[in-house]
Parts: C-alpha cells; structure tokens; sequence
C-alpha cells in the first residue's frame, strides 16, 4: 500500500516534469531555428529579382550584374544585401593598373507625385511638339518616344534604357506635312506598334490621316499610305470598334463648320485609302475626342469635346455598328470650349469617368454613373491659372487610384499640374495640387512607364519649344551602407559585395545602389528598385484622412491650423499628430470620428514647410505630404517709415564638433558657424555665408578657403595642407526656406570610413577633377552569426533555472506528504479493528 500511495504521486510528478520538458524543448527549438533567432517575422520583403537600370553613364566600364537579397526581410534585424560588380575596360586602353570600386547601397523615399522635386531631362525641337505618344516601338522592352512638332519634322525618340533623353538615337522622317496628332497601336496584328498621324500641308493644303507601319527597320523607312480628309484632325485615336479583333482608327475632324467625326474600318489590309469610312457630323467645331467603353456593354464608344459657342461634350454610345450616325448621343452643356479629354476610372467604381480642360481655366471632372446620359452625370470643377491645353489621367503614386495631369498655357511661362486622387471623393477642388513651371505653354502630354521601374513618368511637349521627361523617382536617398574593392585586373574582372541594413518595424520604401571607380575618368551604373516593403503599418490602410486645408496655402500667422477629418468603420476616436517637416508639432488623442479637427502648430519662422498627419487607432496610418508657406505680415515698427516689408529673422547659432566627437549633422542656415576641434589647441571653424539659387557657401576661416555645394554634393578638405584630407563636409537637402541639412565628418582621427555620398542625380560620368579618393576599404569578409545571440542564451538559461526551481519545490513538497504517509496508515487500521 506504501509503495502503490507513493508511486501514484511519482506519477503525477512524472507527468509535471514530463510537461516542463515538452514546453522547454518547443523554445528551444524556435531559438534554433524559428523566428525567435532572428527577431519577429515583419513581412516580405517585396523586392523583386529584376533590378532595371535608372541611370547609367553612355559606356559604362562598371556593371552591377545581381543583386541579392535575404528571402525575408526582419525588422531590428541585420540584412546583408550581396551586390556582384563586374569590371569592363570598355574603351580598351591597357595599363590603367588598379581601380577602386565604392559600392553603395542608399534606402530612398519618393518625392512623388511632388513634381516640383523631382528631376527632369529635357530635349530641344525645331518647333513645338502638337502630339505625344509613347510606346515601345522596337519590342526591346522599353518604351519609346514618337512626337510630331509645328516644323514639319516627325521625330522618334529611341530609349537606350536611361532617362537622358537629349542622349537618346532619334529618327527625323522629315516631310512637306505638319503633325498635328498621334496615336499608336498594332495595326496590322503583326506584333509591333504601328503609329497613325493626322497630318496637313498648312494653310490651304491638304489634310490627311496617315498610317506608318512598323517594319522592324528604323522609323524614317517606315512605309506610309494615306487618305485625305476635309479637316485637320484635331483628334485621333486607334481602338477596335466592331470586336473583330483588329483596330480601327476614329478621327475627329475640326477647325471650322460642319466638323466631323470618322471611323476608318480596318480591313486587315494596312492601306488606309481602302477602308470603309462611316461620318456623323457635330452640331459645333470639334477641338478634342477620345474613346473607351462608357456603358462596360463590350463595345468601344466616342466623347468628342466641343466649341465655338454650342459648347459641350458628347457620348456617342456604340450599337454595335460602325455606322456612328445612327449612335445615340448624349450632350452635357459647359462653359467654354474643350480643349482636352481623357477618360479612365477615376473612383475604382469600374466605369470610365472624363476628364476636360477647356479655355475657360478649368479641369472638369465628369462622374459616370454607369450610363451614358452624361447630361445627368455628377460634375466636379477646379480653377487652373490659364487655358488647359491637355490632360492626361494615370496612377502617379502606385496608390491604386488614378491622378489626373494637367498641361497649361502661360503667358511667360506654361504650367504642369498634378492633382492627387485622395480617394475618398471625385470633388477635384478637393485633391492635393502639385504645379512646376514650365519653359513654356505644355502643349501636349503623355504618361507612361520609361524606365521600366514600376511607376509611371511624365512626358510634355513644351511650346519653347522641346520635349521635357519628368521622372517619377526616389529623390530622397539616406546612405544606408558602403565598400571598396580593388580590381587589379580591369579588362575583365568580378567581385561580389555584402552590404548591411538594419530595417525598424515600419520602414517601407525604395532602394539605390551605385558602383563608382574612384579614378580622373569615372564610370558610374546607378540601379533603383521601388518597391521593398517592411512593417504591420502601412500607408492609407484604414482609417482614412482627408486634409481639408487647401494645398500651397500661405498662411499669415506662425501658428498654422490644420484641419483634417478621419473616418474609421471599427473605432469611435482616434489620435492624430501633426508633423511639420517631421518634427512633432501637435497632437490630439481624443479625435472624433466623421468630425473634422484642427490641429495648430507651435511657433514657426517666415519660410516653405512641408506636413503631414498621422492617424493611429487599431494601425497607424499617415496622409500625404502637403506644403504650405509662412508668410507674416510685418508690423509697423518692423516695416519702418519708408513702408515697404520685413521679415522674422533668423539668429545665426553655434555648433560645436569637440574632440572626441567624429562628426554631426545638424540643420544650419546662414550665419551659423560649426567649430571643429581635432585636439585642445587646433580648431577650424566652417561658416555658413549662403544658401541661395540652390547651393550651399561655407567658409573655412581657419584656411582660408570658400567652397559651393549643391544639395546632395560633398567635398573633402585638408585644412593643415599635409596632403591628406581632414574633414568630409556633406549637404543633404534644404529643410527649410533658408536652412539645409548638413553632416560634417573629421577624416583625421582613426580609420576613414568610406564616404556616404548621396544617391548621384544625374547619369552622365562624374566629373574629371574630385576630391583625393578614400583610402580602399577590403572586402568585408561575410561572418557567420553565432547560432544564439546573446539575448538568447540568457533567455534560455532563466528558463532553465526556473523550471529547476519550480521542480524541486515540487519534489520536497511531495517527499513531505510521503514521510507523514506511515502514520496515516496505521491510525486507520486501527480504527478498522
């Protein structure tokens, strides 16, 4: 009986251990092989295995030829990023001896669609381009330019794969016609694009629509055919408008009475003068026309915009007949005549919505309701500055909704405007505005993917006249690692880089990488990737914001006001904080639901501020950015007698770079002065003297010597003129009206890390007169990380010790209960005698 009592409680005991061992062996084994070693699971990491070239020098001698990243990208973890450089020596020369390669790896966040900030390639013209099309028209894989210009030239513009499009192969197929429009499409179904004009000999001449087809060969031997027509062709567009799988061409005739619009039936026969042509004639001139399925019936149907007093734009709604006289039409009344139309959903509703632009000075939003009455449509308006001469629509943002694109006349200058979808309501009036000035009216306007990255960029025919490419790129880049490597064999040669980062929990954004020979003739591939993703907080997830102060507002007071509503279907409240060139500024925890807020801002200076809002309830999530100006009115006394203005100034202050500090960054503005000490008895001292016109002017007065710097520019001084650099001194970006971000480094004291540079801006071979180069840095040598961390192995030693301890208690308390266990027994046997 003893025995039986006591081995029923080492049962139990048996199974309390058993249990510990189960628990214990789980944590081990996600110590050793789960996400517990490397830190919680964040989220892919997005980043496709195709890199495409951003820029890239015309003969580059460096080629980034892989990259490799980790499967999964783990947040507060390190990720190493291996870069595989090959050395070319392209132009052949022998005895160039050993070259210095600095890979650098850069995390960028788009500027987008802030088309003020962004970078721009422009290429000259004999005279203005009347139509723009883009298209891939030597199936290489990248999208081609083809612009017919006021001068009688057609020029098709070849992309050799960079951004630089004064750089790019152009074909002139020079003839006695003006181009007026441009569409393109694969007429012939022979698989490349072919390219439809409406052309005219000028005044008095004759007008036409004419066909090049695609040949393979280059574009000024391209075959044409023709057939005249009573008008210019004010509009042109090729889409299959009887489904029989070959595209016809609809063109809209215009510039007097008794316009017109054709239907040119593709026979399957690329000989445009044979195809049957159907005609309706409209009530007033024709100045724009555009086509898609308006009704989603399956069938492509017609919008012309019209002028001249009977102003209006019309549906024609496709019967499934070419006979387009027969269509019904729909009219909606407008205020002026229509320049311009585009069509495309701008509220993922799945109906084609419109787009104008008219003399009137506004961009008109036409919301389709899923019929083609368009007279009973929802109309949304928003004031342009001048006469809109083209509008395009396209998702700039990659945010899943369409922007609209607008191009202006000017009277000194033209105008490009973007306006970014909120989502959240067609009201157009309502959308973030973005505006760049432009050398002249932008005429015309194309949006596509150029550079193969993912997003799309801005094409526009500028009446100055020339052809202006905006790209929709990274502007922002923050150095995140760097090597060197030397290539003592420069013929022909490979080395693979490891290059590290660390992502927090909600980073999200693009990636740079730049190879750069530290020789006099440099050679550069820049390659950028948009697209990588870390995080549980994404941008516009729910709950949604809309800021309801207007965009490029000047406010009068140094304590703007935001207001802003949010709408969350899970949450009642929320709590939103303002951030003004990302500082925090103000912050509300009690924001209501549906109810619009204002958040006001601590104390600002005179200048040019960006800010956005966070909103965070169940997930975080952020607006988009905004920019707004401080603009104080002086008083009395600060204007003076002599009237006039005055402005808050600024009181210059002082940084101090001590001596066992290796360097700062810190914002500074003109007077500011950053001293650096390299022992107790020598210091230098940098001067800030400038900020204007886009540079940056420092004085080192110790030297003496001034140097000018763009942003994004670093330059490496030797202050005691020993030959060998002793500060790195680096300007960022303008964080302010008058104030710019700047790091300064001492070189003198330990070892020369390699130098941070910014993401290079531009694609064309570094300048032949730089700054002494670095010293090399050898390859890193990959080192394998220790099977457990630190954290780890004390995490599982804790464990241990309490299941010890919790054990033993365990076992002392059920040796007591077996020691009493005797006396029990006896006392009830003997109560059973």
């Amino acid at each position: 009986m003893k025995f039986l009592k006591f081995n029923a409680g080492g049962k139990n005991f048996a199974k309390f251990i058993t249990f510990i061992l189960v628990i214990f062996g789980v944590f081990f084994v996600l110590i050793f092989f789960g996400p517990l070693r490397e830190g919680f699971l964040i989220g892919p990491t997005g980043v496709p295995s195709t890199f495409y070239n951003a820029t890239r020098a015309s003969n580059p001698d460096i080629v980034i030829t892989n990259i490799s990243f980790p499967p999964e990208i783990r947040a507060g973890v390190q990720q190493t990023i291996n870069v595989t450089v090959n050395v070319t020596n392209g132009n052949g020369s022998a005895g160039l001896g050993s070259w210095n390669v600095n890979v650098t790896l850069f995390k960028s966040v788009s500027a987008w669609p802030n088309i003020t900030k962004l970078q721009s390639f422009n290429a000259s013209t004999l005279d203005y381009p009347e139509g723009i099309v883009v298209a891939d028209i030597d199936n290489d894989g990248d999208n081609d330019i083809v612009t017919g210009t006021n001068d009688k030239q057609f020029l098709a513009y070849y992309n050799p794969g960079h951004l630089n499009i004064d750089q790019w192969q152009v074909s002139n197929r020079t003839h006695q016609n003006y181009v007026d429009t441009v569409s393109a499409g694969d007429l012939d179904g022979d698989g490349d694009t072919d390219i439809a004009a409406g052309v005219t000999q000028g005044v008095g001449g004759t007008f036409r629509v004419a066909i090049y087809n695609n040949t393979g060969d280059n574009f000024s031997q391209w075959p044409s055919n023709n057939i005249t027509i009573e008008k210019d062709a004010y509009g042109l567009a090729i889409a299959d408008m009887d489904n029989d799988g070959d595209l016809d061409i609809i063109a809209g005739l215009g510039g007097g009475t008794a316009d017109r619009i054709s239907i040119f039936n593709n026979t399957g026969i690329l000989n445009i003068s044979q195809w049957p042509t159907s005609n309706v004639s409209t009530a007033n001139l024709l100045f724009a026309l555009a086509v898609a399925d308006m009704d989603n019936d399956g069938d492509n149907d017609v919008v012309a915009g019209l002028g001249n007093a009977g102003d209006r734009v019309s549906i024609y709604n496709n019967t499934g007949s070419l006979a387009i006289a027969q269509w019904p039409t729909s009219n909606r009344t407008v205020k002026d005549d229509i320049e311009t139309l585009a069509i495309g959903d701008l509220n993922n509703d799945g109906y084609n919505d419109i787009v104008a632009g008219n003399d009137f000075f506004v961009v008109s939003v036409y919301q389709n309701p899923g019929h083609t009455g368009i007279s009973q449509w929802t109309e949304y308006n928003v004031s342009t500055s001048s006469t809109v001469y083209s509008v395009a629509i396209a998702d700039l943002d990659n945010d899943g909704d369409n922007d609209v694109i607008a191009g202006l006349a000017g009277g000194t200058g033209g105008n490009i405007s973007i306006y970014n979808n909120t989502g959240t309501t067609l009201n157009i009036s309502l959308w973030p505005v973005y505006n760049v000035t432009t050398a002249d009216d932008a005429r015309s306007l194309a949006v596509a993917d150029v550079d193969r990255d993912g997003d799309n960029e801005i094409v526009a025919g500028i009446h100055s006249p020339q052809l202006s490419l905006y790209n929709n790129s990274d502007l922002t880049s923050t150095y995140l690692d760097s090597a060197v490597q030397t290539f003592t064999n420069v013929s022909n040669s490979q080395k693979t880089y490891f290059l590290n980062w660390t992502p927090n929990s909600n980073d999200t954004g693009g990636f740079t990488i730049s190879a750069v020979a530290d020789l006099a003739a440099k050679y550069a591939e820049i390659i950028e990737n948009n697209n990588y993703l870390v995080g549980s907080a994404f941008v516009n997830s729910t709950p949604t914001i809309f800021v309801m102060t207007a965009n490029n507002t000047t406010f009068t007071t140094s304590t703007p006001s935001i207001q802003l509503n949010f709408t969350d279907t899970k949450k009642s409240t929320g709590r939103a904080t303002l951030y003004v060139n990302g500082t925090n500024r103000s912050f509300n925890g009690n924001v209501s639901n549906n109810t619009a807020t204002n958040l006001t801002s601590s104390s600002l200076d005179n200048g040019n501020y960006n800010y956005w809002i966070n909103i965070t309830t169940e997930l975080e999530n952020k607006s988009l950015a905004y920019d707004f100006v401080i603009s104080v009115p002086p008083t009395s006394s600060e204007a003076g007698s002599g009237g006039g203005s005055a402005t808050i100034q600024r009181i210059p202050k002082t940084f101090n770079l001590s001596v066992n500090i290796n360097s700062i960054t810190e914002e500074v503005g003109v007077g500011d002065k950053i001293l650096v000490y390299f022992s107790e008895t020598e210091n230098d001292t940098i001067l800030i003297k400038s900020t204007a016109l886009g540079k940056v002017t420092v004085e080192i007065t110790s030297t003496p010597l001034i140097v000018d710097l763009a942003i994004g520019e670093q330059t490496y001084i030797d202050v005691n003129e020993d030959g060998v650099n002793d500060l790195r001194i680096l300007v960022s970006k303008f964080t302010g009206a008058a104030t710019v971000g700047m790091t300064v480094e001492k070189l003198r004291l330990g070892t020369k890390p390699p130098p941070k540079v910014e993401a290079p801006l531009v694609e064309v071979p570094m300048p032949a007169q730089e700054a002494p180069a670095p010293p090399p840095k050898p390859a890193p040598q990959k080192v394998e990380k220790p099977l457990l961390s630190k954290t780890m192995i004390t995490i599982a030693i804790a464990l241990a010790a309490i299941i010890a301890i919790v054990s033993l208690l365990f076992y002392r308390s059920r040796s007591k209960e077996t020691e009493n266990y005797p006396v029990e027994e006896e006392q009830n046997q003997e109560g059973s005698l």
